[in-house]
């Protein structure tokens, strides 16, 4: 029996907001079933046609029950598709679309809706004593946005710190990393203000003063940074470190989706497939090295696409730091020029669970722009791991 083809149809996101900004009072699920119910819109699929629904999401401390599962009822489904959230920190997003791909090569599913959403402002505060009480003395108050989202869970010390071990191992300069952040800020900042970023994002209807507010373009950015200004910050992590609040990315809230399904059910729908997902990768490091991650997982998913580096024409490697996009790109040998193109999570911010598909929906249209044919994203993952997608657009 043949391996049916995967194909990902209407990849949507939503505008990436800056912490304490336009989203903050926007549940991630919220998000979520924004781009359910758009990716089904623009698919023109029928919601009962879809068999189930795999959502990335890290921060779920107070989310309530199965956040995918709400935003799949949320973006209108039937309550017959069930829903599945899944948790690869910073790869969740795209082992969302892994998974869904997954599903429909066993052939359990012909169409999947996957993506990934965050609220990184609504991670909440966590007591652990006031189970069963506090018996004397100050009570520790745990922001749950470190602990489950950013801190690693073998040290306890924050992902920039550890970080700060690959740049010195890679020997990273701290000018390389502030000309790496000030390209991401311009790149991405040239390519909004020239619209591409418009036929990708969906509008979210916001609450304001007078009435509704439509939100429909990203706010992270800094389209001003330069080296200069960027030389001027001090170090987050450590002391002697290199790594500033300007060459990471920031603290982020968004969303992103896509139809996963099989080539032959998609054109019987009159589904438009914009890429097949030829492969995918997931590897493991040390933790403390999880920047690492994405070159063994890159490797991985090209020996099973039976393609080389030189194949890949446009990647996209998550600025998680900007020593983790050059160790990896240097690792791999790949020329900057085709690496992040448009800028990264630097400029546009990183919503952690959703980034994984942030990043493929935002791959599959500059391919689509440029008629490039073989692309991939990938993304390092705390506590030492790394996920890629191998995508070839038609």
């Amino acid at each position: 029996m043949s391996k049916p083809e995967i194909v990902l149809c209407a990849p949507v996101r939503t505008p990436i907001g800056a912490f304490g900004g336009a989203l903050k009072e926007t549940p991630a699920t919220a998000l979520g079933a924004a781009v359910v119910r758009e990716t089904l819109r623009r698919a023109g699929l029928p919601a009962e046609a879809v068999d189930t629904v795999v959502l990335g999401q890290v921060i779920q401390a107070g989310a309530r029950m199965n956040p995918a599962r709400q935003a799949a009822i949320g973006g209108g489904l039937p309550v017959q598709v069930p829903a599945l959230t899944v948790n690869r920190v910073c790869g969740s997003g795209a082992q969302a679309i892994a998974s869904a791909a997954l599903e429909v090569t066993s052939g359990y599913a012909k169409a999947v809706i996957a993506g990934g959403m965050e609220s990184m402002d609504q991670a909440p505060y966590l007591i652990p004593g006031a189970r069963w009480g506090q018996r004397m003395g100050d009570a520790a108050m745990l922001d749950s946005l470190l602990r489950d989202g950013l801190n690693d869970a073998f040290s306890g010390q924050h992902s920039g710190w550890h970080t700060e071990d690959l740049v010195s191992q890679h020997r990273i300069s701290r000018e390389d990393q502030d000309r790496w952040a000030a390209r991401s800020q311009q790149r991405f900042s040239a390519a909004q203000a020239a619209g591409k970023f418009g036929e990708e994002i969906v509008a979210i209807e916001l609450a304001g003063r007078k009435g509704p507010v439509r939100f429909d373009r990203d706010e992270a950015n800094r389209p001003d940074t330069t080296v200069a200004t960027l030389a001027k910050l001090k170090p987050a992590f450590r002391k002697d470190g290199s790594i500033t609040a300007g060459n990471a990315p920031g603290l982020n809230s968004g969303a992103a989706a896509m139809i996963v399904a099989e080539r032959g059910f998609a054109e019987k729908q009159g589904l438009q497939p914009w890429a097949r997902l030829v492969s995918h990768g997931v590897a493991a490091v040390e933790p403390g090295l999880f920047g690492i991650g994405p070159v063994p997982a890159v490797k991985l998913a090209l020996e099973r696409a039976g393609w080389k580096h030189s194949d890949i024409e446009r990647i996209e490697i998550n600025e998680a730091f900007a020593a983790i996009a050059l160790a990896c790109l240097r690792e791999m040998g790949l020329p900057e020029d085709i690496v992040n193109v448009e800028g990264g999570a630097i400029a546009h911010g990183h919503a952690i669970g959703a980034t994984g598909a942030v990043l493929t929906t935002r791959l599959l249209h500059s391919m689509r722009r440029d008629r490039l044919k073989r692309g991939v994203v990938t993304l390092c993952i705390g506590g030492g791991q790394g996920i890629a997608l191998a995508l070839e657009a038609l």
